[in-house]
């Protein structure tokens, strides 16, 4: 027997399987609604993020750029200190020159070698050998190290230099590098030979804090018992001379020079 149609339940069937296809629908868009805005908020995320970056990026590079300004301020103006103390010296070294009792020795690197009895001699020091016995001996030179203490220890030993002589050293102490304890040890162990002589050796070094003016020409001053004094001023430190080991000879390395006066007290 045939089943009779009935349309109203077939309606409600139909009803109900639309339903469901429109709210699958609706759960499909809401999602994919979802997804997008969560896409499209993640994009929006990653874009101020990148812009974050690029902003941090040019902050940093503006950071370095004025970091090198004010380093290349800073070394401009050790530069222009140091040219200023090279013109004081020059105006000093002028004064002096034009006295009768002055001389100018210039050094250049020729390729000379000079065992110390010839180094003195290349430096002025042959004068010295009229002085008689020394009374005192300084040398002042703010940066001096350990190497040139022991090239000048060594331009020192000699016969004029007794055991009742007096050596000062001064130099300057490095700040935030070498404590002044520990540079007047380098600097003692360096002049170790002089002290084994038995001369009083005393190394001043000044502290980086202290305000007194600290001429900035290297001047080695020797006082005799005649009451003759020489100076000589050194354009540089010692480290113009090279030491040769397999000769055991010095060489100039740089051009300089040196100004020699002598004074009668």
């Amino acid at each position: 027997m045939r089943r009779r149609f009935d349309f109203l339940s077939t309606v409600q069937k139909l009803q109900k399987r639309v339903g469901v296809i429109i709210r699958f629908t609706i759960t499909v868009s809401v999602a994919c609604s979802t997804a997008t805005f969560s896409n499209w908020f993640q994009y929006k995320s990653y874009w101020n993020n990148t812009e974050l970056v690029k902003s941090e990026t040019r902050e940093s590079q503006a950071r370095e750029r004025v970091n090198h300004l004010n380093s290349s301020l800073i070394t401009l103006n050790e530069e222009l200190e140091n040219n200023i103390q090279r013109v004081r010296i020059l105006e000093q070294q002028s004064l002096q020159i034009d006295s009768l009792n002055a001389f100018f020795l210039s050094l250049e690197p020729d390729g000379r070698e000079f065992a110390l009895v010839d180094l003195r001699k290349e430096l002025g020091f042959e004068h010295l050998v009229k002085l008689g016995n020394a009374t005192s001996v300084s040398y002042s030179n703010r940066y001096l190290n350990s190497r040139g203490a022991r090239v000048l220890a060594e331009i020192l030993e000699v016969n004029w230099i007794t055991p009742s002589s007096n050596i000062k050293i001064k130099v300057l102490e490095k700040r935030n590098h070498q404590p002044a304890t520990i540079r007047r040890e380098e600097l003692k162990r360096a002049f170790r030979k002089l002290e084994n002589l038995g001369v009083a050796l005393n190394i001043e070094v000044q502290s980086s804090r202290c305000q007194d003016y600290f001429d900035h020409a290297r001047l080695l001053e020797v006082k005799s018992e005649g009451s003759k004094r020489y100076k000589f001023l050194f354009d540089q430190g010692m480290d113009f001379l090279e030491f040769e080991r397999s000769t055991r000879k010095y060489r100039i390395k740089v051009p300089t020079y040196v100004t020699v006066t002598s004074t009668q007290n």
